[in-house]
């Protein structure tokens, strides 16, 4: 099938909105995110690696996101670069 002329489509609007921006105490790069999609029970969880940590949080239904967890390596040289939920 030959391609198809003309321009790529318009974006859609995205199905969610920015409701809190969290920067760790660290204050370096987070490498990854990722949000649960495998639980429904655990929708608004969703955890982050960067620097010697890996973080667990949870979204409210108030836009507040609360810390759940925090893994911290001793090693401060060391870096998270992946996380999954």
């Amino acid at each position: 099938m030959p391609p198809k002329k003309g321009g790529l489509r318009k974006q859609q609007r995205a199905g969610w909105s920015l409701t809190n921006i969290v920067q760790e105490d660290h204050a370096q790069p987070i490498y990854s995110i990722s949000y649960n999609f495998c639980d429904l029970r655990y929708k608004d969880v969703f955890a982050t690696a960067g620097a010697n940590r890996a973080t667990v949080y949870e979204c409210q239904p108030d836009g507040v996101i609360d810390l759940i967890l925090a893994f911290v390596d001793e090693d401060v040289s060391g870096s998270f670069f992946s996380v999954c939920i």
